[in-house]
C-alpha cells in the first residue's frame, strides 16, 4: 500500500507520496511537466485541460479558477471542481495505477462535515478510489511534526503548538496539546485568503486603465479573460513576496494581454510596491463588515488566541503559499509574542506532503481499530470481567448491603402500613430515593477502579500487543487510566438497585420481604435473616445482579476504549 495526499488549492495543486513501511519522508508527485499546478480547468476540442495546459493552449475555452473558494456558496463550483479532479486524474494516473493506494484529500478546517462528504463525493465520482478527507492544518502538522528540517524535537512536540495555514481561499488553525489536537481542534476563517489580494490587485489595474469599461464588457462576455488575468495579477502577487525588499520603492510589474478581438486587442498593466501593497492590505473587502484584509487577520488571529488562552502556544507553525508574506508572519508573531514562529521549507508542498503522511496513519489507524473490535468479539474482555467478578463481589457487596439495611429498610416506620402493596410501594420508594441521591460513593468507585487496573492484566496484555505493533503509544490505551471514569453511578446495574424491587428482581428476596411486613415489626431476628439473604442475592456469582453487573462493566469499558481508541495517535518512523 502507498499514501497519496492531494492538496487542490484555491490557487495552486500538488500531490504527495509516501510509502507503507520505511520512514516517513514523502515525495512531491509530478503532475505532468509540473510539480505544483495552477489551479485552473479549461477545455479544448472536448478535452479537459488544466494547469499550465490551459494558458498555454491557445484553443482553451471554459477556462475556471478559483472555483474551490466558491464551493460553499455556488453550485456552479461543484461542476468546475468535477472537471478539475477528472483533470487532476488523468495527471496522476501513472502513480494511481502503478499499485494500491489510499489517498487523503485536503479539506479546510471551517468546513462541516457535510460540505466535507459532498466535496469527497465529487472528487470520488471523476475516478478516485480509497479516498478520505483531512482536515489542511492536520495535515500541517503532521508535515512539521516528521520534516527534520524544521527540526522539531520529541519534547517540541508535545508542547502546546498552534499551526496556521495560510492559502488563496482559507486560513486553518489546527491547535495541538501534547502532540494531538486539542478539544478545541481544528477551526478556520472560511473568508480569508491570499486570492483576495489577487482580486485587489486586479481590481487596482482596472482603475488605472484608461480602458477599464471596455475591459470590464469583456469580462462580463468572456469571463476567461477575467480568470486570465487574474492569474497574472497572482504571478504578480508570488514575485512581490518573494523579494519584499526588492519592491519596496522600485514597482514589481507586469502586462496582461486580453485578445478578446483580435482586431483590437486590450493591454492591462498591473503593478506594486510597498506604498501600493499597505493601500490595498487596507481596502475593504467584499462581504460582512466590510473589512479590509489586515482587519480581518487580526479578527481571526485573535479568535486563535481566545481558544488557545488556556495553553498558549510554546510554537506557531505557518505554512501555506501565502504564509511567505512578511507582513502575515509580523501579524502573527504580534499575536503570540511569546511563541517561536516557524516557518515550513517549501509551504505550496508541506499541505500535500502531510496529507500523504496522515493517510498512512489513518490507514494504520483503522486497521488497529479493527484488531480491537476482533478483540471485543473474541470475548477476551467479557471472559476476563466474568473470571474476576467474585472478586469484585466480595468488595462491592458489604457496602451495597449496608446502604441498604441501614439507610433503606431500617428508615421505614412498618407501622405505618396496613397492607403488603403499600409496604412494597414504600420500600421501593425508599431505595430510589437513596441510590438516586447518592448512586455511588468515593469508596465504590476506588473499588471499580483497583479491579480494573489489577485484575484485568489479560485485556491489557492484548491491547499492549496491538499497540505495540500499530505504533501507538501504550499509555494511551492504559485500562487503569481509562478506568478511572467507570463509577459504579454511570453502571445500569445501579439504577436497577431502586427499579427492579420484584419477586424476580435484582433485590427480590423472595418471601422475606414479604414475611417482614406480614409482622409489620422489624425485629433483630428478621433484620439479621434479611441481611444474609440479600447478602446472598448479590454475592451470588450466576445470580442477577452479577450477570447485571458484568454486562454493563463490559458494555462501559467497551464504549470507553473505543472511545480512546478514536483519540490515539498512530506513530510511524
Amino acid at each position: 500500500m502507498r499514501y497519496i495526499g492531494i492538496d487542490i488549492g484555491d490557487g495552486e495543486s500538488a500531490a504527495a507520496l509516501v510509502e507503507g513501511t520505511g520512514a516517513a519522508l514523502p515525495r512531491i508527485v509530478d503532475l505532468g511537466a509540473e510539480r505544483s499546478m495552477l489551479s485552473v480547468v479549461g477545455e479544448a476540442d472536448g478535452i479537459v485541460l488544466v494547469g499550465a495546459q490551459v494558458l498555454l493552449e491557445q484553443r482553451a475555452r471554459n477556462i475556471e479558477a478559483r472555483f474551490k473558494s466558491r464551493f460553499l456558496t455556488n453550485p456552479e463550483a461543484s461542476v468546475t471542481i468535477g472537471r478539475f479532479a477528472r483533470g487532476l486524474r488523468d495527471k496522476l494516473a501513472p502513480t494511481l495505477e502503478s499499485g494500491d493506494c489510499s489517498i487523503a484529500l485536503g479539506c479546510p478546517a471551517g468546513w462541516t462535515r457535510a460540505d466535507r462528504e459532498r466535496y469527497v463525493g465529487i472528487v470520488r465520482a471523476a475516478g478516485f478510489t480509497n479516498l478520505h478527507p483531512v482536515a489542511e492544518s492536520r495535515a500541517a502538522f503532521l508535515y512539521a511534526r516528521y520534516d527534520s528540517e524544521i527540526g522539531l524535537s520529541p519534547g517540541e512536540t508535545a508542547q502546546p503548538t498552534l499551526v496556521i495555514d495560510i492559502g488563496s481561499s482559507t486560513t486553518d488553525f489546527a491547535y495541538i496539546v501534547e502532540g494531538k489536537e486539542s478539544d478545541v481542534g481544528v477551526f478556520g476563517a472560511n473568508r480569508l485568503g491570499g486570492g483576495q489580494l489577487d482580486r485587489l490587485i486586479l481590481e487596482d489595474a482596472l482603475n488605472c486603465s484608461g480602458q477599464r469599461d471596455e475591459i470590464v464588457r469583456i469580462f462580463q462576455t468572456f469571463p476567461t479573460w477575467r480568470s486570465k488575468c487574474e492569474l497574472e495579477a497572482r504571478k504578480l502577487k508570488e514575485t512581490y513576496f518573494q523579494d519584499e525588499a526588492l519592491w519596496q520603492e522600485q514597482p514589481c510589474k507586469t502586462t496582461a494581454p486580453i485578445v478578446a478581438d483580435v482586431h483590437a486587442p486590450k493591454l492591462l498593466n498591473l503593478s506594486l510596491d510597498g506604498e501600493k501593497m499597505n493601500q490595498l492590505l487596507d481596502t475593504p473587502l467584499e462581504g460582512k463588515g466590510s473589512q479590509s484584509f489586515r482587519q480581518r487577520l487580526e479578527e481571526y488571529l485573535q479568535a486563535a488566541v481566545e481558544k488557545t488562552a488556556a495553553h498558549p502556544p510554546q510554537q506557531v507553525i505557518l505554512t501555506g503559499g501565502a504564509s511567505r508574506m512578511a507582513f502575515f508572519q509580523t501579524a502573527c508573531r504580534e499575536a503570540f509574542p511569546e511563541a517561536r514562529i516557524l516557518l515550513c521549507r517549501d509551504p505550496e508542498f508541506s499541505i500535500a506532503r502531510g496529507l500523504s503522511i496522515a493517510a498512512r496513519i489513518d490507514d494504520r489507524l483503522e486497521l488497529f481499530r479493527k484488531e480491537i473490535e476482533g478483540l471485543f468479539r473474541e470475548g477476551v474482555l467479557q471472559n476476563e470481567i466474568n473470571r474476576n467478578l467474585p472478586l469484585l463481589l466480595n468488595e462491592l457487596v458489604p457496602i451495597l448491603e449496608e446502604r441498604i439495611m441501614n439507610r433503606c429498610i431500617a428508615k421505614i416506620d412498618w407501622t405505618m402500613y396496613s397492607q403488603k402493596e403499600q409496604c412494597l410501594v414504600v420500600l421501593r420508594d425508599k431505595i430510589r430515593q437513596e441510590f438516586e441521591a447518592r448512586p455511588s460513593t468515593p469508596e465504590t468507585d476506588q473499588i471499580l477502579t483497583r479491579w480494573i487496573g489489577e485484575k484485568l492484566t489479560g485485556v491489557q496484555a492484548r491491547l499492549d500487543d496491538l499497540c505495540k505493533s500499530s505504533g501507538v503509544e501504550r499509555a494511551d490505551m492504559s485500562l487503569a487510566k481509562i478506568g478511572l471514569r467507570v463509577s459504579l453511578n454511570e453502571l445500569k446495574t445501579s439504577r436497577r438497585l431502586n427499579m427492579k424491587l420484584s419477586s424476580k428482581g435484582l433485590l427480590a428476596l423472595p418471601g422475606l420481604i414479604l414475611a417482614l411486613l406480614e409482622r409489620v415489626n422489624l425485629v433483630a431476628s428478621q433484620e439479621k435473616l434479611i441481611r444474609e439473604e440479600l447478602r446472598k442475592e448479590l454475592s451470588k456469582p450466576g445470580g442477577e445482579f452479577a450477570r447485571s453487573l458484568a454486562g454493563d462493566l463490559e458494555a462501559e469499558l467497551r464504549a470507553q476504549i473505543q472511545e480512546n481508541v478514536d483519540r490515539v495517535e498512530v506513530h510511524i518512523s
